[in-house]
């Protein structure tokens, strides 16, 4: 997907495109939170599998080590990954655009 279309994506309100914005405060947060779940899971599959495999390794051993730390493990990640921001940015669109497609 084209940078472009990645930022137009990333400023879509998914809710009010699916006629959702109507629904209560808690519904919305419901659909927030599991809609968030779902990008992180994707972003994270992403992430690690665009790593070298001796990377991976570090990784998961970091992961496994000090799994709260999740300072240590982005720093990680951006320093492994230049585009990690940009891996990112393409997770959360490309779950929007599927959304979208239904």
């Amino acid at each position: 997907m084209d940078k472009t279309k990645v930022e137009e994506l990333l400023k879509v309100d998914v809710l009010k495109e699916l006629g959702l914005d109507g629904l209560d405060a808690d519904s919305k947060q419901s659909l927030i939170d599991d809609a968030g779940y779902v990008m992180i899971r994707g972003a994270w599959i992403r992430l690690f599998e665009a790593l070298p495999d001796a990377k991976q390794e570090e990784l998961s051993k970091l992961l496994e080590e000090d799994p709260e730390n999740t300072e240590a493990i982005i720093a990680f990640l951006k320093k492994e990954l230049p585009n990690y921001d940009d891996l990112i940015k393409e997770e959360i669109a490309n779950y929007k655009s599927i959304l979208l497609a239904k």
